[in-house]
């Protein structure tokens, strides 16, 4: 049974280490987020820095 949308993490499609991990997570941590890629444009939607999503996997 899948769990209840609770929030997403975003990940830079670009980057090939940023889609595996990505990948990963939602295959085998059932993790209760939307996996999903974003693209600089989109941060501002989700609240996310720039700065931040250029160094890390947002999960909010």
């Amino acid at each position: 049974m899948k769990q209840a949308f609770i929030g997403a993490l975003l990940y830079d499609p670009d980057c090939g280490f940023c889609e595996k991990s990505a990948s990963f997570t939602q295959k085998y941590l059932n993790l209760a987020a939307e996996v999903k890629p974003a693209y600089p444009d989109e941060l501002v939607a989700y609240r996310v820095d720039r700065a931040r999503f250029e160094s890390a996997i947002p999960y909010e």
